[in-house]
């Protein structure tokens, strides 16, 4: 009788493995035609915009974006958007995802929010857990990468880079990685509040070649006009303009708007950026 009993408890454990898995499966189906619904799953109180660019970066309608640029106020929420279809690509479509920012810190940042985004859903095992290099059982892959002097070698799926307008001189993040991206004609994803009129994320802002949203603070459901008003005193016109009104400005206190931006974009930056 033991062994009977034994023996039907295994077939019990396969069947109800069977079980999970085909839930699981179906789940991640559910999610592959819905990436949207990541959001209220997740109990994230998120804005039209996010999920209008998840519904277009997921190609959810129609071909997915190949290369977006979104310039933000602080804490609208540009962050939670990178973590989510970071998340999605990974877990759902099997994807090689890179992550960077300006610091390791940040690109390690960004990872665990992605990472911790796998694990609450439940859906992927997951094969490989170190800090910098997440393997799961689908072939998803999630590799946090510093700026500059690690990025040759990968063949990537997307590349997710946080406060790209602040890439310091040295970086060698685009000229590394953007040539893994040959391959799987892969996605290009830069996200950052603006800083001043020069680098990455303002000549990509100049290329016709870019998706591109921007999102102000006041726009934001989540900040108080209070809040604004107070930063605006506290920071002066200027600073307020970078960082909550999504402006490229100088620390001369030039404004470069985005407007002025698209009816001028250089043919260096869109030949350059049109990668």
């Amino acid at each position: 009788m033991a062994k009977l009993k034994t023996r039907l408890d295994a077939i019990s454990d396969v069947l109800s493995n069977r079980h999970r898995d085909k839930k699981m499966r179906h789940a991640l189906e559910v999610l592959r035609d819905n990436p949207r619904q990541m959001f209220p799953l997740l109990g994230m109180d998120c804005d039209a915009w996010q999920l209008n660019l998840m519904k277009k970066l997921a190609g959810e309608e129609c071909e997915p974006i190949k290369r977006a640029v979104i310039a933000c106020g602080r804490q609208v929420g540009k962050t939670a958007l990178l973590s989510v279809y970071g998340a999605y690509a990974t877990m759902c479509e099997g994807k090689t995802v890179a992550v960077s920012a300006p610091s390791f810190r940040q690109s390690l940042e960004l990872s665990q929010k992605i990472r911790r985004i796998i694990q609450r859903f439940n859906l992927v095992s997951i094969m490989k857990d170190a800090v910098i290099d997440l393997r799961l059982s689908n072939g998803g892959r999630l590799v946090a990468l510093p700026p500059s002097g690690t990025g040759r070698g990968f063949t990537l799926d997307a590349l997710l880079v946080d406060e790209a307008a602040f890439l310091g001189e040295r970086s060698d993040l685009i000229e590394a990685l953007t040539p893994a991206l040959a391959l799987s004609d892969g996605q290009l994803i830069l996200a950052s509040s603006p800083g001043p009129p020069i680098g990455l994320l303002f000549q990509a802002w100049g290329s016709e070649n870019w998706h591109k949203t921007k999102v102000r603070c006041d726009e934001c459901k989540r900040i108080s006009p209070e809040f604004l008003a107070q930063q605006r005193e506290l920071l002066g016109e200027d600073a307020y303009k970078r960082e909550f009104e999504a402006e490229f400005v100088d620390m001369g206190g030039s404004l470069i708007t985005a407007e002025s931006i698209d009816g001028c974009a250089s043919s260096y930056a869109t030949e350059w950026l049109s990668i």
